[in-house]
């Protein structure tokens, strides 16, 4: 089947994940030291796995209210479809995995098979490589393969947000390089994009990805990150706009991030992550408030423990509603500004919110099912 992506806030009809599972169990201490230690695992702490899969059990009961039972995939079901003589060894376990965002991007009707900057989690590329490549799902899609077109680059889909069908903003990250988003051009202009806005972000890990601190979450409403999006602010990012062609580009117009959005033409309305107080906007944003999974247009989850962000949205029209609420509604209107919470003491552990949990693979334009 052909499912076609071209914005972050259509209704989601399929979508990849994994449950957390036995790979957390094989986490110790040692895999939470710094960076330099190559036992480091990228993932801030052990979680108690029992809770961990509540919580995504909830979290997939949502979605399944949109996409139906047959089509939110979870990621190691997948693999066993197409494993045939399929084997990998890992030298250690593969806690991110769960974050399926990373592991590729649709756009339109293609997939990119996406590569992590950091060898830990190659491994995940891999897999992800097998599914795509081999899957009845992606048969009739157009499949890019990163890593085998620019070896020694790295690219990695929490860094891409689809803003419309002709704009798609990218992190330039402690993951993704400006000369990953040169290399991807020509794709992108194949696939329709005319705009990509590089975001130049600073090189932390607090800031990983584009979606650590920007969200879209309706046809012209995201939730960010207020340093890095207000005008004036020190902090407020540069963005390089590139335009596309059939080439690799040689020059970028350089613009702040509240007015790159208005040089492509978007007016994008930006609601504050952790509401107006500076130590509540960083401590939220560390809790992925500005990470939240559309739905539907003007329809998200979001993790229940970023209270200010969730009061921020309320502001702008939203309804804030239980994961469990949600589900015991026999109808929902679609058309009602919501967010829907999900609990998230274990899941938030590792660095990772609702949009990091989700790889969607279709959407719709419209309700119908």
């Amino acid at each position: 089947m052909i499912k076609t992506i071209t914005n972050e806030y259509d209704f989601i009809d399929s979508v990849i994940v994994h449950r957390p599972d036995i790979e957390h169990l094989e986490m110790t201490p040692k895999n939470l030291n710094s960076e330099d230690d190559e036992n480091y695992l990228l993932f801030d702490d052990i979680i108690d796995l029992r809770i961990a899969q509540k919580e995504h059990d909830l979290f997939t009961s949502v979605i399944k209210k949109f996409t139906g039972e047959d089509k939110c995939f979870e990621l190691l079901s997948m693999l066993k479809d197409v494993s045939g003589d399929f084997d990998l060894t890992s030298k250690h376990p593969l806690p991110n995995i769960m974050f399926t965002r990373d592991l590729g991007v649709s756009i339109g009707n293609s997939v990119i098979i996406t590569w992590a900057s950091n060898s830990v989690r190659n491994p995940e590329n891999i897999i992800a490589k097998q599914i795509i490549k081999n899957h009845k799902v992606f048969s009739k899609s157009i499949i890019y393969d990163f890593h085998k077109n620019h070896p020694g680059l790295a690219f990695e889909g929490g860094d891409v947000t689809l803003i419309n069908e002709e704009v798609v903003a990218i992190g330039i990250s402690e993951r993704t390089s400006i000369h990953s988003v040169e290399a991807i051009v020509p794709f992108m202009y194949e696939n329709g994009v005319k705009y990509i806005m590089c975001f130049n972000m600073p090189k932390e890990r607090r800031f990983m990805h584009l979606d650590t601190v920007l969200s879209i979450i309706n046809t012209n409403e995201a939730i960010a990150y207020p340093p890095f999006f207000q005008k004036n602010n020190p902090l407020e990012l540069d963005v390089n706009i590139i335009k596309t062609s059939e080439k690799a580009p040689t020059s970028h117009m350089k613009l702040k991030a509240n007015h790159a959005f208005d040089d492509v033409g978007i007016d994008m309305k930006f609601i504050k992550c952790g509401g107006d107080n500076g130590k509540m906007q960083e401590r939220e944003q560390w809790t992925d408030g500005a990470n939240a999974f559309c739905l539907a247009p003007g329809v998200i989850v979001l993790y229940d423990r970023n209270l200010n962000t969730l009061k921020e949205l309320e502001k702008h029209g939203y309804e804030i509603m239980s994961a469990r609420k949600f589900l015991d509604l026999d109808n929902f209107e679609s058309g009602q500004k919501t967010v829907i919470t999900i609990e998230s003491g274990e899941l938030s552990r590792g660095r990772g919110g609702p949009r990091c949990l989700t790889m969607p693979i279709g959407r719709k334009n419209d309700s119908k099912r």
